[in-house]
């Protein structure tokens, strides 16, 4: 994929939104990076923390099946990531933190794939694990009122008036 923006790191990124909670205290080892960090101590983070992925620098375009980034994951337990990049970045801090529910959507991806035919696209399994993957949001509540509100599209109802609940009552991850 080519690059179309420059990312300038920003350490205190956890502070910025409620959104980032989740992940601050995974993150909380780069609040003093004046820079990215590099490979190898993401590395040594994914170490720390008994995983079994290791973050390595990503490669061309692959030649075999094998190589490609979910088999790749599924197979030899390599996390292609590209540095100084927020996506790659947070898809580490991701794996860190919410790792059964990540190598469940990896072993989807995987065996879903192997069914492929050769030279085509991700299937409609695949778009839907992916778009959970990159954008889903798992909602936690037991307010049915609330859970009502997101089911009916009340968003204004629900994120205007019921703000006050959010981080009480409802839970967003």
């Amino acid at each position: 994929m080519a690059k179309t923006t420059i990312d300038t790191w920003n350490p205190e990124f956890p502070e910025l939104s409620p959104i980032y909670a989740p992940l601050q205290s995974t993150a909380r080892c780069y609040s003093q990076f004046s820079n990215w960090p590099e490979l190898g101590q993401l590395a040594q983070q994914f170490k720390a923390c008994n995983h079994q992925l290791t973050p390595v620098a990503q490669d061309g375009k692959p030649e075999k099946f094998e190589d490609h980034y979910e088999p790749r994951i599924y197979l030899k337990h390599e996390l292609q990531t590209r540095t100084q990049n927020w996506h790659d970045f947070f898809n580490a801090m991701v794996w860190l933190n919410f790792n059964k529910t990540k190598s469940i959507l990896n072993e989807l991806h995987y065996f879903s794939a192997l069914e492929r035919q050769p030279g085509s696209n991700r299937s409609t399994l695949e778009n839907a694990i992916t778009l959970f993957d990159e954008c889903g949001i798992i909602i936690i509540s037991n307010d049915e009122d609330l859970l009502s509100m997101i089911r009916h599209h009340q968003w204004k109802k629900l994120f205007y008036h019921h703000r006050q609940d959010f981080g009480k009552n409802i839970f967003c991850f």
